[in-house]
Formats: C-alpha cells, sequence, structure tokens
C-alpha cells in the first residue's frame, strides 16, 4: 500500500503538549475545552500561526499558563487571551480576568472600571471624604477623559483610583508594542487595556493581605512567557509592572508631555510632582508652561 502518513496538526500538536503539565498544575480546569478555545484562536489568527513555527514551545507554555492562573480562555468570558509578542505566544489577562484573581482571593468583594467621556455627569472629590459619583451620558459620549477602577473591601469600605487620558496615554507610549498593528492598544480592545492599566495602579494601593500565587502569577504573565516558578519570586512589587518594563519618569515625562492645555498640566504636575527634580521631568514641565504661557506659580518651574 502506498498510502500517505497525515502529519499531526501542529497547531493540536503544540497545544497538546501541555495536557500533562496542564493538569498537574490544575486538575480542575477542563483541559479539553480549553484546548478546543486555544485551537480556535490560533486558528484565525495569522500572526499566532507565525508564533507557533517561530516559537511552539510558547504556546505550550501559554495553554500552562491558563492552568497556572486559572483564567478560562473562553470567549464568553473575556478573561485572558492569546496574543502575539515578539515572535511568541503569549497568555495576556483580561482586566476581568484580574477582578476575577482579586475576588477569589477573599479580601476583595468586587471591583467595577468604567471610562469616563466628556459629556458625563462625573465628580472626583478627595480628602477626608474621597468618593467618584458617574452618571454616564445616554446620548453622545463625547472626547475621552480618563477611567476609574473602585475596589469594594469584603469587610466593607472602597478604594479607588482615577488616571486622566494624559496617564493613560503615557502608560501606551513607553510599550514596546504601542506601534504594532497587533498591540490590543490599537485594536478594539482598547477600552479593556485602559481598565486594565487603572486596576493594575489600583492595586499597588490596596491594603496588602495574603496574596493568592494565581494573583502573582497573573500579573508576571505581563512580562514573561514561561511557566512561572515561584520560588525565583522575591519581591511582589516587581510583578506589578506594566507589559514591558516601564521607567516611571518616563511615564511621568509622557503624562505632562501629552497635556492639552493649562488645567490638565496643573492637575498631571500635582500627580507627578513627586519627580520635580528629576531634570527630564523638570524640562518637560517648563516647556508646557511657555506653550501654555502660564505666568501663575502653579505649576512652579523646576529645575
Amino acid at each position: 500500500m502506498n498510502e500517505k502518513i497525515k502529519k499531526p496538526d501542529p497547531v493540536k500538536l503544540a497545544i497538546f503538549k501541555a495536557q500533562k503539565q496542564f493538569l498537574a498544575v490544575n486538575d480542575q480546569m477542563n483541559f479539553n475545552k480549553e484546548a478546543s478555545f486555544a485551537l480556535q484562536i490560533i486558528e484565525k489568527s495569522q500572526a499566532l500561526q507565525q508564533c507557533l513555527q517561530a516559537n511552539p514551545e510558547s504556546v505550550r507554555n501559554s495553554i500552562v499558563n491558563v492552568a497556572t492562573t486559572g483564567l478560562s480562555l473562553n470567549p464568553v468570558l473575556n478573561f485572558a487571551y492569546l496574543i502575539p509578542r515578539k515572535g511568541k505566544c503569549c497568555l495576556d489577562p483580561g482586566y476581568q480576568g484580574l477582578i476575577k484573581i482579586l475576588t477569589d482571593a477573599g479580601s476583595i468583594r468586587n471591583i467595577d472600571a468604567n471610562d469616563v467621556f466628556v459629556n458625563d455627569d462625573f465628580l472626583l472629590e478627595k480628602g477626608s471624604d474621597p468618593k467618584i459619583i458617574h452618571k454616564p451620558t445616554l446620548k453622545e459620549k463625547g472626547e475621552y477623559i480618563g477611567t476609574y477602577a473602585i475596589a469594594f473591601f469584603s469587610t466593607g469600605g472602597s478604594q479607588f483610583l482615577f488616571m486622566n487620558s494624559s496617564e493613560i496615554e503615557a502608560v501606551k507610549n513607553v510599550s514596546e508594542a504601542k506601534d504594532s498593528k497587533y498591540s490590543p492598544w490599537n485594536t478594539d480592545f482598547l477600552p479593556e487595556m485602559r481598565k486594565k492599566t487603572v486596576i493594575k495602579r489600583l492595586y499597588k494601593i490596596l491594603p496588602k493581605t495574603k496574596i493568592d500565587e494565581k494573583v502573582l502569577a497573573a500579573l508576571e504573565l505581563e512580562n514573561e512567557n514561561h511557566p512561572v516558578d515561584f520560588k525565583k519570586q522575591s519581591k511582589t512589587e516587581d510583578l506589578f509592572s506594566d507589559a514591558e518594563v516601564i521607567d516611571e519618569n518616563q511615564i511621568a515625562i509622557q503624562a505632562i508631555e501629552n497635556c492639552k492645555d493649562s488645567k490638565e498640566l496643573r492637575a498631571t504636575y500635582e500627580s507627578y510632582k513627586s519627580f520635580e527634580k528629576d531634570k527630564d521631568f523638570a524640562n518637560a514641565v517648563n516647556k508646557k508652561i511657555k506653550e501654555f504661557g502660564i505666568t501663575e506659580k502653579e505649576p512652579e518651574k523646576t529645575g
């Protein structure tokens, strides 16, 4: 007989190579379902297929990381996604996935995150009685002005964080993937990226309780593309950087440079005042002061 031997599907082969380790990490998740989701995602993405050819191990690692975090690839849930990054397939937790991880840890009851637009009725107050009141418009939204997230504690009370459009743009601009057409910053996932950015920043100021390993794993996935070895992690703070290693000074400078008027400059300057002794930050502030013709003391010229 001269029948040709059918070659195994390379996508299926890469996915099912992860099965043993997947089940060793998490025997509560249904591997076959997650494998089916992964197969559909990769078959629809030419970029991910290129990743498979160049680095099939990254596909296997991404599937193992699904088990590590407990975040399903079910497209209906929007917990996590397979995305191409620097020639590798990576598991990228969505903001809803981060919320799930934090609430599953027990100390947070819920997290609410929303974009704010110029035609919304929006009140932000700080001080002794901080609060956010947001009534989204039912008509034309208008220009995007920022995003906030509120964490509601299981024991009562809440903590919130608001980032204006300049601060969000600054985070995007220091991302290595900002110019890639595959970057979620440049797709329909932009609103999700804004919310995820604020939620990650909010986490830094939440009261520290016992951190679930899944929280560490999910946020570490934004920097690495390999199964997480918790024993090698020593500093929790190192796990909460953005998708790439980011210089906080760069974010501050970008936020200043993105200011569109003097009012926004004053508010942004107050948010990043701790960087006023940095020469590049000072130069960016002084340049904007001249651009807007500000003669008042606030923000003061620095440097």
